[in-house]
């Protein structure tokens, strides 16, 4: 069975860096291959190749639909995306102009444009990754966690986030943190995060953090458990707090250690990143 790994999203949403890390799996990456020649392209592989295809939002429809009408290929089509501000962060630092910008376009115009295409494109998506707040070592061990979840397993995402920057938009199940006492307000554990030791002690001496726990774990054990059954591809759980920095971070990692061996977990910190460069 040929494998088909179709990756789209917005410029600068990690495409490029995503497909890499396949490459580095033994994937072959093809790029701007016409869609008419899409067919005869994979008869020149092998039965059993792993490929990647880089495609544009306008076409990762009609990709999908191709692929999907020929025998003994599977395919999986993965959308990236990230909020506007960190696309032109991205496209700033590494000084890129967006392809559209020279159809006549201003960059406003493009994004927008994007947008659409993008929420054309989810109806069809295997998988939808919101890359903001990932490092490029965490949007690469992406490619891991889905060849992983590809053998019929269950991708769970476990990210934290802080409610004063926003909640993300696509979670299926969102946990707010907040009704724990709040490791801020001792001076000590300020600047420290909800990965360090004296952060995990002080939320593990109260009474209210085993509670709100056990009450989290118990709704996805079950929860879970009917998206397996399911054959539901992704989970993507939100857990939050005032700014991401301890409470959020520290049930976020210690849901994803309880589920590890049963799903295939990928956890990541939305908000360290903003915090840590302060």
């Amino acid at each position: 069975m040929k494998r088909m790994v179709l990756i789209s999203g917005p410029y600068g949403a990690g495409k490029s860096t995503l497909a890499r890390s396949y490459e580095q799996r033994g994937y072959r990456v093809m790029e701007n291959i016409p869609l008419p020649a899409l067919s005869i392209a994979l008869d020149f592989l092998d039965e059993d190749s792993k490929s990647v295809l880089i495609v544009s939002l306008q076409e990762a429809e009609e990709a999908k639909r191709i692929l999907k009408g020929l025998a003994g290929v599977s395919t999986v089509l993965i959308l990236l995306d990230a909020a506007d501000a960190t696309l032109i962060a991205r496209n700033r630092r590494y000084r890129r102009i967006h392809p559209r910008i020279q159809a006549g376009l201003s960059l406003e115009e493009a994004m927008l444009e994007e947008r659409k295409l993008l929420e054309e494109a989810r109806i069809h998506a295997d998988y939808y990754f919101d890359t903001m707040g990932l490092q490029d070592v965490e949007l690469a061990s992406l490619a891991a966690k889905e060849v992983k979840a590809s053998d019929n397993n269950v991708l769970v995402r476990f990210m934290s986030f802080g409610y004063k920057y926003g909640v993300p938009q696509e979670a299926d199940i969102v946990f707010d943190c907040r009704n724990v006492p709040n490791p801020y307000w001792d001076e000590k554990l300020r600047s420290f995060t909800g990965k360090d030791e004296p952060v995990i002690a002080f939320l593990d001496g109260k009474e209210e953090t085993h509670q709100a726990f056990d009450a989290m774990a118990n709704y996805l054990d079950y929860f879970l458990a009917k998206a397996k059954e399911g054959k539901k591809p992704q989970v993507f759980v939100c857990l939050g707090c005032t700014g991401g920095q301890h409470r959020s971070v520290y049930f976020a990692s210690r849901l994803a250690k309880r589920y590890e061996n049963d799903y295939v977990v990928f956890l990541n910190h939305r908000e360290l990143g903003r915090i840590l460069r302060k």
